[in-house]
């Protein structure tokens, strides 16, 4: 993430579907009953790096943003998990996505949000992009390659949040020199990023109010579109139901410079 005064336009989307914290935090629900959908969500969130700025406390913000907005669905998860500052190694990664979506089924929805710096070379394959693992002590690369990988083993459907610089390369959108493959085209994947391949994503410092002093634009807006401040602005239609594509209508239009 990058830190910047104004908003700028960083949004690249795959798809439709219906639509912190000190680590590792976790709100539990009652277990779902057998047969019935199940929804659970692991966000993870890195402020601290080796190679890059320290962002702090914008991931861990966007957590609580996040994390707060999801209790708000009426379908109820049954697991939320926050990872907040602990995840450094692409093993310490897969341990946590195996644990948090373990049992997972067919008829299951798993979300996974990440909060980290993206890296991505201008020219270069989109394969080639990366997530920033770290805790300030040690750094790992997340390729796209290994991220498909390990979100394979989870059955059902995988709705993917990226928030990240350059983070619609792992979807082969936004990119100034077209993409090499377009990766989790599956039809259990939904992915919603906050750049595209070529784009910056950004952060604010806001001091006027204290409950989040430092998060993403893009965490921003898609927590108070989805409900975060109780009047579910990204509900076009009113119909109690917001899709992908409404939440897509509304970060465009409350994100974009």
């Amino acid at each position: 993430m990058r830190k910047k005064s104004g908003l700028a336009l960083a949004m690249a989307l795959l798809m439709l579907l219906c639509l912190a914290l000190p680590a590792p935090a976790e709100r539990p629900r009652s277990p779902a009953k057998p047969g019935k959908q199940r929804l659970r969500a692991l966000l993870i969130g890195c402020d601290y790096f080796v190679s890059q700025p320290d962002p702090w406390p914008a991931a861990e913000n966007n957590l609580r943003l996040l994390a707060d907005t999801l209790q708000t669905d009426n379908r109820h998860y049954s697991l939320i998990r926050s990872i907040s500052g602990t995840i450094s190694t692409v093993d310490a990664f897969r341990d946590a996505v195996r644990s948090a979506f373990s049992g997972a089924r067919a008829e299951d929805v798993s979300l996974l949000y990440i909060s980290t710096h993206g890296i991505f070379d201008e020219g270069a394959s989109n394969l080639s992009a990366a997530l920033l693992l770290s805790d300030g002590l040690r750094e790992e690369r997340l390729s796209v390659t290994a991220l498909e990988t390990i979100l394979d083993e989870i059955p059902g459907k995988k709705l993917v949040i990226l928030d990240a610089c350059n983070s619609g390369a792992f979807i082969g959108k936004g990119l100034s020199g077209g993409a090499a493959q377009t990766p989790f085209c599956g039809p259990d994947y939904k992915i919603l990023c906050s750049a595209g391949g070529s784009e910056a994503s950004w952060y604010y410092r806001n001091s006027a109010d204290s409950s989040v002093n430092s998060a993403s634009y893009f965490a921003t807006v898609l927590a108070d579109g989805l409900g975060r401040k109780g009047d579910h602005g990204a509900d076009a239609n009113q119909d109690g139901r917001i899709t992908l594509s409404e939440i897509y209508a509304y970060v465009y239009d409350n994100y974009a410079a």
